[in-house]
């Protein structure tokens, strides 16, 4: 059942779900092979395609209380590479917060799939560095230049990723200074996706200069703070830059994230959104000529 639309945790919302009409099936239009995607905790996704796997921001323990966190049975998993979590082709971190990413456990997974490369900010990789065992799995960890500039990395043939550096949301002055920040932009059979981490709402010169728009995003995930009542004009004019085919909203809270959801979507000018909040839940995404298909499997 594939869903043309999909608000969730909105009384009003209007949610479409329908197959494939006979008429659609007869113009001839290809179709891409469907994708796996499933929500792991927080901003953490894991994406499977005929031949790669990516696991982003997954690999973590501390949600600080407010949001989601892989269970010590997931993390477990995910550490020693056993299903879904085998013949992962690269895990990517987008910064260095402890909500997206853990050096140990990393390393511990990158020990247990010796075929899995690592690339993430210098910020991140240089963390690995200071562990034992690292020099088992220097050969295959790539750090993302910290020069302003995208820095390209092909992993296999078939995968290709993108690190854009995007400034991390504006914290306040309590609090320690923000990480490096960086989306990853990637393209798994056909389907591309741009995982944006926490950028905040100031970075329009950064997707103007890394010319994103002319990317054709098809998935994009995007942090719910991004969304933040006092930016909300400059959050709305980087996405429309963007313009991605979806949003999948991440980082909502444990409490209170049908409140935040149902704020952000009623935000004008907003693209189809699906808010992940159960850890686990996986989706199939595929796309029919141009348009893109999502079902929860």
């Amino acid at each position: 059942m594939q869903f043309r639309f999909l608000l969730p945790f909105v009384a009003s919302t209007l949610i479409v779900a329908t197959n494939l009409s006979p008429a659609a099936e007869a113009t001839g239009e290809k179709s891409t092979r469907a994708v796996s995607l499933t929500y792991i905790a927080n901003e953490g996704l894991l994406i499977t395609g005929a031949n790669e796997k990516v696991l982003i921001d997954s690999i973590f323990t501390n949600g600080f209380g407010i949001w989601d966190a892989p269970s010590p049975e997931l993390l477990e998993k995910i550490k020693t590479a056993l299903p879904p979590f085998d013949h992962v082709t690269c895990v990517l971190a987008t910064h260095a917060d402890a909500d997206h990413f853990s050096a140990t456990d990393t390393l511990q997974h990158l020990l247990s799939n010796p075929a899995s490369a690592f690339f993430a900010p210098l910020e991140v990789t240089q963390q690995l560095h200071q562990l034992p065992q690292f020099d088992q799995v220097k050969a295959r960890v790539h750090p993302a230049a910290q020069s302003g500039a995208p820095t390209e990395q092909r992993i296999v043939a078939g995968l290709v990723v993108r690190a854009v550096p995007l400034e991390h949301l504006t914290r306040p002055p309590t609090m320690p200074p923000a990480p490096y920040n960086v989306g990853h932009l990637f393209t798994i059979d056909g389907i591309k996706f741009f995982h944006t981490g926490d950028m905040g709402s100031q970075n329009l010169q950064a997707f103007q200069h890394a010319k994103l728009r002319e990317e054709q995003v098809d998935v994009a995930i995007v942090n719910c703070y991004f969304f933040d009542n006092a930016s909300v004009e400059s959050a709305l004019a980087v996405l429309a830059c963007l313009n991605p085919k979806v949003v999948l909203l991440a980082h909502l809270p444990r409490q209170g994230f049908e409140q935040e959801t149902d704020r952000i979507l009623k935000l004008p000018g907003m693209p189809r959104m699906i808010a992940l909040n159960s850890p686990m839940q996986a989706y199939a995404i595929s796309k029919k000529g141009s348009e893109l298909l999502i079902s929860k499997n």
